[in-house]
């Protein structure tokens, strides 16, 4: 009964003190917005052809190209078929490219890789 008691004696003293303090001064009054809107992104999700060039899997494949031209396994003009390929792909899927894009991207580069080693290029 005792613990009761000193709980309310302060839970009431905390309650004195909380009402005693001055109201938080209002919050400062919203910016203005801005004079002219920015466009809405076009339709298909891609925002207006801004490509998410960071996608791991976008990542993934173009490191892959350029790693193959690098080392002699891959044309410059090979690759940038391919290139030119994952960037209409990433397009169409609002600026990356799905997994089975990427799996069919890899596949050709290591179609192509075999192709070229079968020929001893």
């Amino acid at each position: 009964m005792r613990k009761m008691l000193v709980m309310l004696v302060a839970l009431v003293s905390f309650a004195a003190v909380v009402r005693a303090q001055p109201a938080p001064a209002p919050s400062p009054a919203p910016a203005p917005a801005p004079a002219s809107p920015s466009p809405a992104p076009a339709p298909g999700g891609n925002g207006g052809g801004n490509f998410d060039k960071t996608h791991p899997r976008r990542a993934q494949v173009n490191n892959r190209l350029n790693k193959n031209v690098a080392d002699g396994d891959m044309t410059k003009g090979q690759a940038a078929k391919d290139h030119k390929e994952e960037r209409a792909m990433a397009k169409k899927d609002g600026g990356h490219i799905t997994k089975g894009d990427q799996k069919k991207l890899n596949n050709r580069i290591d179609r192509q890789k075999a192709r070229d080693k079968k020929d001893g290029k």
